[in-house]
């Protein structure tokens, strides 16, 4: 069983300076090793003064995180906020990956503010699915962190004062005996949509069909006060079969709780196919959807009024071929 005769190590690829005024810094990923993650450090400070905070708080700072190949494939995009209250409650056994001083929920002050994110190449800590050879001359990977410009809104003076990024990589050196080497032949996608919902109604969201989705995380009200924007959520399938045929609010409260033993964020609608034996994402993948087998794919969101719907999905990839093999 894979990993045999390898050994799990990490890179730091340093400390970048954010533009004060917003824009982005871009990280070359080194040609070594078997990527499994990124743990990517971003700090800042807010000065001045703050009289009308973003409401997305101190998430907002980050504008998007790309993590993508020179083929064009792009593994990772996320935005602040998509991470904070969304992703990062749904990794590895399902609890918070946040450490105690990340602060991407909190209300904007002038203070410092720690926007870091755990960001999974592979699926998990425990398959091999999904992980990247960078051992490999078709492949290069950048890591982009784009800034916004500071977390206010009008009626503020308020500046950044400090930015920075720093990503760690975890990786695996390459196994000795090619027989233990992993396979390559699927990528793990998070990317995220942001669309706008102009009142209340259905609002249906259709989900683009080809790969296998693992998860659809949707946030409607979701801010530092957040509430549910949504009075009923349906997943249909093939136009006339519905996965999920009505999730309230309080039906999403109890199902969340089940499976993490926590409240749910108001806001937050996940949609869930990859944590359904209750192992967290350590399991056996049994209700994966491969979207290229349907004709319909859709969440229908009966919104309770304007609001901007924000859409991660997490799928696998699969790709050409498997190089390394």
């Amino acid at each position: 069983m894979w990993p045999n005769n390898t050994r799990q190590f990490f890179t730091d690829l340093g400390a970048k300076a954010g533009p004060l005024a917003g824009g982005a810094v871009t990280f070359d990923v080194p040609r070594v090793g078997i990527l499994s993650s990124i743990h990517l450090m971003i700090t800042g400070t807010v000065g001045g003064t703050v009289n009308t905070p973003n409401p997305l708080g101190f998430s907002a700072a980050v504008s998007s995180v790309v993590v993508q190949a020179n083929s064009g494939l792009q593994l990772v995009s996320l935005s602040g906020p998509g991470y904070h209250y969304l992703l990062r409650d749904q990794l590895e056994m399902l609890t918070d990956v946040a450490s105690a001083e990340v602060n991407g929920r909190t209300a904007v002050t002038a203070a410092a503010f720690d926007d870091s994110m755990f960001i999974p190449i592979a699926i998990n800590s425990r398959d091999p699915i999904g992980l990247i050879n960078l051992q490999n001359e078709d492949t290069l990977l950048q890591i982009v962190v784009n800034f916004a410009t500071p977390v206010v809104t009008g009626g503020s003076t308020a500046t950044f004062t400090a930015l920075s990024a720093q990503p760690f990589l975890e990786l695996f050196s390459m196994p000795i005996n090619k027989d233990d080497m992993p396979r390559f032949d699927y990528a793990h996608t998070i990317t995220e949509e942001q669309e706008s919902i102009a009142g209340a109604g259905v609002y249906t969201k259709n989900w683009l069909r080809g790969n296998i989705y693992l998860e659809m995380l949707h946030g409607v009200g979701i801010a530092v006060a957040p509430s549910d924007a949504f009075s009923t959520a349906q997943v249909r399938v093939d136009q006339n079969r519905f996965l999920y045929p009505n999730i309230t609010p309080a039906f999403a409260d109890k199902y969340y709780a089940k499976y993490r033993g926590r409240a749910r964020l108001k806001g937050v609608l996940p949609i869930d196919f990859f944590n359904s034996s209750g192992l967290g994402n350590y399991a056996s993948m049994r209700d994966a959807i491969d979207s290229a087998q349907l004709t319909d794919l859709a969440t229908l969101i009966t919104a309770t009024g304007a609001v901007t719907l924000y859409s991660i999905k997490r799928q696998l990839v699969k790709l050409g071929q498997a190089p390394g093999r």
